[in-house]
């Protein structure tokens, strides 16, 4: 069996071209080629170009477009459609009537018999589906679709007409002028480039050794000491520290209070004929002397003289008058007679009366904190105080100062406390000095007056500064006395390096040199140009001469 023949469908609106995609998988392993009108409005931009190709090749379907419209076939060129030249105005093969065909219902590819077409039905909108079976495509239409997608073939009859090569003979004429333009440009490009690098391209390095000579001084310093003169003085600093002890203990003193109040029931007895009402807070005395009081309101029922013969009873609850254990009492302690005629007795003990023991400060305690404060800041302050003074410092003889411990306890003898504590502290004071401060500001001094010898137009160097060993002025070793030499140099400030560029920018080499050598207060010069292979002379460009100001070692070395 045969390859399928091509299809042809005829695209008028976006209608169709959904119908199509959705009609794609009933074209598979198929060619169809989209016809399109030059009015029609789909097709016209590369991402709904893009989604149609897409869906094709999801389905096997291979897709070409016929259309007039020179954007519409340059944009399908792009995403890669096979564009076909549209049919001629006047086309012999061209069904005339098929607008108005419309196709007999298709019977299945899988169930090819001897029915006579198969036909796919005409859309609502128009589009019509020719079915290779039952029409034949157009013959323009049909030598094209044979070329495949390896490009599109123009119909013989198609041949360029005179707009065409009309339009073909001023490209050819712009040609020769586009050549000589990409032939003199760079050329043009290069001699400008090379112009401006001969004038930018060229340093120059002028290196300047200044005159330097020798400088000497004497100088005497020490730390500040009373009746002490010295060239220079160092003030000493103060040092002060704190130490503190702290310790707590617990009280040894005491005394007692009273504290529970002793509780407990009392038994009323009425022997008279008629109820006799208790208020509560009733005072009850007992044989211990000791006071209690009711804590409730009770009736005592009246006695029974003619029945039982009994007498009426309440029990109600007592409490001591006052706390402590003195208000304990035993069964039958507590008995009497009201003035109601009421009797009463308790039959059980009154307990709960107690004594709390409280702590207080004693005299001793007292006394040895004190000792151990003054123990511990007598081995502690002064060490502490060393401890503190950086190793570079020293201390100056004779400044060290001692106070007297300052003693702080928390509470007073007798007063109530389970524990007592003490804080104590002692200062130290003292004065130090650094001898290396000392020394560096004796350098710094006499680098100074060495300056001061050389007077304006000079430096000096502080590498070059040599300080003899210091000669100690007094025993304790705070005052000294130095000799010291330096080196000065000229100073070449940076007007002058500017005007010497002024003077050498575009010059002869031999004429920098005459320039340096009329320079004052300049030792030696080296002038370093580049790059090797332009003429020796110095930059056009100021600010491509650099000068640099350095010592004789270094020019000798090349550093």
């Amino acid at each position: 069996m045969g390859a399928p023949e091509p299809m042809i469908v005829h695209i008028n609106s976006g209608t169709d071209l959904d119908d199509l995609l959705a009609r794609l998988p009933e074209y598979a392993d198929r060619r169809v080629t989209l016809v399109v009108a030059d009015e029609s409005d789909v097709l016209t931009t590369a991402a709904e170009l893009s989604r149609v190709l897409a869906a094709a090749r999801r389905e096997r379907v291979t897709l070409a477009l016929s259309t007039r419209d020179p954007l519409r076939q340059e944009l399908a060129r792009m995403i890669g459609w096979t564009v076909l030249d549209p049919a001629p105005e006047h086309d012999e093969d061209t069904t005339a009537d098929l607008a108005t065909y419309i196709p007999r219902p298709s019977t299945p590819l899988s169930q090819a018999s001897a029915a006579a077409t198969r036909a796919i039905p005409r859309t609502p909108t128009g589009t019509i589906v020719l079915d290779p079976d039952q029409e034949r495509p157009p013959a323009w239409l049909t030598a094209q679709i044979a070329a495949g997608a390896n490009g599109y073939a123009r119909p013989a009859a198609h041949a360029l007409d005179d707009d065409e090569e009309a339009e073909d003979e001023p490209r050819r004429r712009r040609i020769p002028f586009a050549l000589i333009f990409a032939i003199v440009a760079p050329l043009v490009v290069l001699l400008l480039v090379g112009g401006i690098l001969y004038y930018v391209l060229p340093t120059a390095t002028i290196t300047l050794v200044p005159e330097e000579h020798t400088i000497e001084a004497d100088l005497t310093y020490g730390v500040a000491m009373p009746g002490a003169s010295y060239d220079i003085t160092v003030e000493p600093t103060e040092l002060e520290n704190t130490t503190v002890f702290e310790h707590q203990i617990p009280t040894t003193g005491e005394r007692f209070e009273p504290d529970g109040t002793a509780t407990g029931s009392v038994q009323f007895m009425n022997p008279t004929t008629r109820p006799i009402a208790v208020p509560s807070q009733t005072r009850l005395t007992g044989t211990n002397g000791m006071v209690y009081l009711t804590r409730e309101a009770v009736t005592v029922p009246a006695a029974d003289p003619f029945g039982s013969l009994a007498l009426g009873t309440a029990g109600v609850t007592v409490m001591a008058a006052e706390p402590g254990p003195d208000g304990n009492a035993d069964a039958g302690t507590i008995v009497g007679q009201l003035e109601n005629g009421l009797y009463f007795t308790n039959r059980e003990p009154i307990q709960g009366g107690t004594m709390k023991r409280i702590a207080t400060v004693s005299e001793a305690d007292i006394a040895a904190l004190r000792e151990a404060a003054q123990a511990d800041l007598a081995a502690r302050a002064e060490a502490e105080f060393r401890e503190k003074i950086d190793p570079e410092l020293k201390l100056v003889p004779g400044s060290l100062q001692v106070e007297e411990p300052v003693i702080e306890i928390s509470h007073e003898a007798g007063q109530d406390a389970e524990t007592v504590s003490v804080r104590a502290r002692q200062t130290v004071r003292g004065k130090l000095y650094n001898p290396e401060q000392l020394d560096a500001q004796a350098r710094d001094e006499v680098g100074r007056r060495l300056a001061a010898q050389a007077g304006n137009g000079v430096i000096l160097l502080g590498p070059t500064v040599t300080v003899s060993d210091p000669t100690p002025l007094n025993e304790e070793q705070t005052a000294f006395r130095v000799h010291a030499e330096a080196v000065v140099r000229t100073v070449i400030t940076a007007e002058q390096q500017q005007e010497l560029i002024d003077q050498v920018t575009g010059k002869s080499i031999e004429e920098a040199e005459e320039a340096l050598d009329a320079m004052p207060g300049v030792a030696q010069y080296h002038i370093e140009q580049g790059p090797d292979w332009l003429p020796r002379r110095m930059p056009q460009i100021p600010s491509r001469i650099r000068v640099e100001v350095t010592s004789g070692e270094q020019l000798a070395t090349g550093s």
